[in-house]
């Protein structure tokens, strides 16, 4: 296909989960000294509601299984586009959605506009003119729920008409959708989690926080507060809001049905994590505790299958280095999705069979493409060739 990413678009891409901002060395200091002095501060804090936040006391740490990463001695794009990388052996298949919802497209940014192509890559469609700004389709692959980076509004498109709605202020944190796709939550300034129906009517507070997420069931939404200063995770659901103080500044979030996964860290001592706690706090357990890269990183752009029995999230470094990972939430061997380049997680197939990234550095004039790692078995295939400039 003519044409390709523009560094500005790729830079969209870079910050996708705003997590990579968190690993600058000046923020670093800041965010660790003071989510230790809010971590000795003594009583708890009061939110509204009268609710407390606890601190949350990690368990035992667990005995982490990682298997090695499968080797990429050929070709990214070799014959038919194709590449054979070895799949852990101990990872169980993907389960399929068990909400039904299967859309059958994946969206992705090239050459300024908000495209939508088939699984297998085929019949690409431009559905919104947009050069910058956060995305997200929803599960049925009818809407895509945009930031609009010139206007800062979060605007809904329809994938067939190409009708927009506006809803209202936003920042660039992905919108998350409802696994219905009845509806969606996004972050807008002053740390607010906003929910909104599909039409984009009823926009209402849901509670404070950013990166926003929902749970496959679509009974929690997940969110973070002050992820800069130091962690805090707020848990809604139907009978409140309840916020959790954690150990280090959180840099990205995702959840099942029962766990809420984040990545914690760089604490004091400089250390990462990749970590895990129940819906009501508990059983805070570390999943990683050590990257998989020598260099500087934290743990982001953390995807949960559509079904929750998969966590896809990325190694992140703050000049641009980016490695994607899938861990089961049930526990096993942690599977390499990345190739030999910089590799950004993009999103899940519908049936959670397939993770969807984005590979390669336009900013360092390398080529990119679209890509795709079937989980059962390990194949690569790249779908859409997004060029570079």
């Amino acid at each position: 296909m003519a044409g390709g990413t523009t560094p500005s678009d790729w830079h969209d891409i870079d910050r996708r989960h705003r997590a990579g901002i968190l690993l600058g060395a000046a923020v670093v200091l800041v965010a660790a000294a003071a989510g230790l002095v809010a971590l000795l501060g003594g009583e708890p804090a009061v939110v509204p509601g009268g609710e407390t936040t606890p601190t949350i006391t990690p368990a035992e740490q667990t005995t982490e299984t990682i298997s090695p990463a499968p080797g990429y001695d050929s070709a990214l794009i070799g014959e038919e586009g194709r590449e054979e990388v070895a799949a852990s052996p101990d990872a169980p298949a993907p389960a399929q959605d068990t909400a039904g919802n299967v859309s059958g497209s994946v969206a992705y940014r090239r050459d300024g506009w908000l495209c939508v192509v088939t699984e297998d890559g085929a019949d690409e469609r431009r559905v919104a003119e947009s050069g910058s700004g956060a995305f997200t389709l929803s599960p049925d692959g009818g809407t895509l729920a945009l930031i609009d980076g010139g206007s800062g509004q979060l605007v809904l498109v329809d994938v067939d008409s190409g009708d927009r709605v506006s809803v209202g202020p936003a920042i660039d944190d992905p919108p998350a959708w409802a696994p219905d796709s009845g509806w969606l939550v996004y972050a807008a300034s002053g740390s607010r989690v906003m929910r909104a129906d599909r039409s984009g009517a009823a926009a209402t507070l849901l509670m404070a926080g950013t990166m926003p997420v929902v749970s496959p069931d679509g009974r929690t939404v997940v969110a973070v507060i002050d992820a800069a200063r130091r962690g805090e995770i707020a848990v809604w659901q139907d009978d409140g809001t309840r916020r959790y103080i954690t150990s280090a500044p959180v840099s990205g979030v995702c959840c099942t049905d029962e766990r809420v996964y984040y990545g914690s860290g760089p604490d004091v001592s400089g250390a990462v994590s990749l970590r895990s706690m129940r819906l009501d706090g508990r059983g805070d357990r570390a999943e990683l505790t050590r990257a998989q890269s020598a260099r500087p990183v934290a743990y982001a752009d953390l995807l949960r299958s559509p079904d929750g029995s998969w966590v896809c999230f990325a190694e992140r470094g703050d000049d641009g280095y980016s490695r994607a990972f899938a861990l089961p939430a049930a526990g096993g061997r942690l599977v390499e999705l990345s190739g030999r380049r910089d590799c950004y997680p993009l999103m899940w197939s519908g049936d959670g069979s397939a993770v969807y990234l984005i590979e390669g550095n336009a900013m360092q004039g390398e080529p990119t493409w679209l890509v795709s790692v079937i989980l059962g078995d390990g194949m690569r295939r790249a779908l859409v060739d997004l060029g570079v400039r």
